[in-house]
């Protein structure tokens, strides 16, 4: 499912049973994003990635904020301003 305009966040969330980990569906789709939508723009150190959406220009940040879980732990998209892009990926 592509990205609808209000969203500026989409969150993966690793839940455990009791058993065993399971990941949301927001993880698959936020893969898929990545990987077959939208489009790298940098990659700062492979935790941190820059990606464009192609339909409307803004910006998406790939990151893991939980790293220190193996793994790197549940990735998050987060929309940043052109500005915000720019100075932080030295566009």
């Amino acid at each position: 499912m592509k990205i609808k305009k209000e969203e500026t966040k989409i969150v993966c969330e690793w839940i455990f049973d009791g058993k065993k980990m399971h990941k949301t569906s927001e993880c698959d789709r936020i893969e898929w994003l990545v990987n077959n939508y939208l489009i790298m723009v940098a990659n700062k150190d492979g935790w941190e990635k820059l990606y464009q959406d192609p339909s409307d220009q803004r910006y998406w940040e790939y990151t893991y904020p939980d790293s220190e879980m193996q793994g790197g732990g549940p990735q998050l998209l987060t929309v940043l301003s052109n500005r915000e892009a720019k100075i932080k990926y030295n566009l």
